[in-house]
């Protein structure tokens, strides 16, 4: 697709911008006359190959550097170094601003010293007016103080400003971001009041659950296929799967060796010894009856993603495909492809239909006045309000206090982020048994 169509995969950009300016100086030379200043925004985050093309470009261009070391939340990426900034100090010889004093989002409140203080766990910095710590108790649930600071949040801030605000709901992780989000959907009584439905929109991470959905459309298709190739078309889904997992995280490349040889095995009629791929063999060879309802058998292809710890986790992904409100676009697409006995080319459709999705989403995501989103996904926005939730569990806590001192660390920086996105108040609401963040 590179040589005969020019398309790339957005991950190969930088890597093949960086290898042509590098092979090719006339040409990063013609780049720079073009562009005789480049501006690198969040240049902490940079990984290798992006830092490759800056280089390149140094040479002609004047390169201006924006950078936070306190904002470096995606260290867990493949090439992102925490030494970035020096290595730029070491390479280009900048000049040095400090704009670190300079706070034009939310200027005269107490909103980025008690950032900072969290960052750095300094508890001499008292909680400012302008941040509430909200508690729950069971069998309170963190889903309804959430339901409730969100609507107060809301009338304090419209009083405030006369307008009506911007609202983020943020969370460590894509599932309680899930959970939240259904939790405000409806509305519900508590305590004798009721609180309303509030109207948003659902901002997720759609790589992985869109890559688990093909899998589980991959699944549809196999009445229709040869068993040797509807087995490969699944495992390969699978892998993918956590091909695109592993671009986030290091722990998931040892599971994509072990699918590729599982792969290699299945094609060479060797014996195959990843659990995962002798449970979808198994589930194969049993078969599947589908009745051409898309909802129906969406349900019961998911529901071969069972038995292994790799397949559990990519049911659990498809599940928030629903919450990317593309069920009913999916659904109206597979009626298409059905032939009365399978869904022909079903993983195609699905990825068109994620895809359009996504593309619409990025266009008109500034659109809602209330928004929810993991905390890594606020990055470089800005709301009238944040409301932070965490529960007491794994990875969603906003702070493990079990955990190493470098993760501990990384969730000082991404809840200082978290902080910093609002202009005029923030609200955090915690387990009452959680530790203080500062302490």
């Amino acid at each position: 697709m590179a040589q005969e169509e020019g398309r790339y995969v957005f991950d190969l950009l930088a890597w093949t911008a960086a290898t042509l300016f590098e092979e090719y100086p006339k040409l990063a030379a013609l780049y720079s006359d073009t562009y005789p200043t480049v501006i690198v925004d969040e240049f902490q985050d940079t990984n290798e190959d992006q830092w490759r093309a800056i280089k390149a470009l140094s040479h002609a261009s004047t390169i201006i550097c924006l950078a936070d070391p306190d904002q470096r939340i995606f260290d867990y990426v493949p090439g992102v170094d925490e030494l970035r900034i020096q290595h730029a100090m070491d390479f280009l010889n900048p000049r040095s601003f400090d704009l670190s004093k300079d706070n034009h989002r939310s200027p005269g409140n107490g909103l980025l010293a008690y950032a900072n203080a969290v960052l750095n766990n300094d508890p001499t910095v008292p909680v400012p007016n302008d941040v509430t710590i909200g508690t729950y108790t069971w069998p309170s649930s963190v889903e309804t103080r959430i339901h409730q600071y969100l609507i107060a949040l809301r009338d304090y801030l419209q009083k405030k400003l006369d307008t009506e605000p911007t609202i983020a709901v943020l969370a460590p992780t894509n599932a309680l971001v899930g959970r939240l989000s259904e939790a405000v959907s409806t509305d519900a009584e508590i305590n004798g009041t009721v609180y309303p439905a509030v109207e948003h929109e659902l901002h997720l991470d759609q790589d992985l659950a869109s890559t688990a959905a093909y899998a589980v459309a991959s699944i549809m298709e196999w009445p229709g296929l040869r068993h040797e190739d509807a087995l490969l078309a699944t495992l390969e889904a699978v892998c993918d799967y956590f091909r695109v997992k592993a671009t986030k995280t290091s722990g998931a490349k040892s599971t994509v060796r072990t699918l590729e040889r599982a792969l290699t095995a299945l094609k060479s009629n060797t014996t195959i010894r990843a659990k995962t791929a002798t449970v979808l063999l198994k589930a194969q060879a049993e078969g599947i009856q589908l009745s051409g309802n898309p909802v129906q058998d969406w349900q019961l292809a998911r529901a071969r993603l069972t038995g292994s710890a790799e397949l559990s986790e990519l049911f659990a992904k498809a599940r928030l495909v629903r919450l990317l409100k593309a069920t009913d676009a999916i659904g109206r697409a597979l009626i298409d492809t059905w032939d009365g006995n399978a869904y022909i080319d079903a993983a195609a459709v699905v990825r068109r239909v994620l895809a359009n999705r996504m593309i619409d989403e990025n266009r008109f995501e500034e659109a809602a006045h209330v928004s929810f989103m993991n905390m890594h996904k606020s990055k470089g926005k800005e709301f009238d309000g944040v409301i932070i939730a965490e529960t007491k569990f794994g990875r969603d806590q906003l702070i493990d206090p079990s955990s190493s001192d470098s993760d501990i660390r990384a969730r000082r920086r991404l809840l200082r982020v978290a902080i910093t996105r609002a202009r005029h108040h923030v609200v955090i609401v915690r387990h009452a048994t959680q530790p203080p963040l500062t302490s």
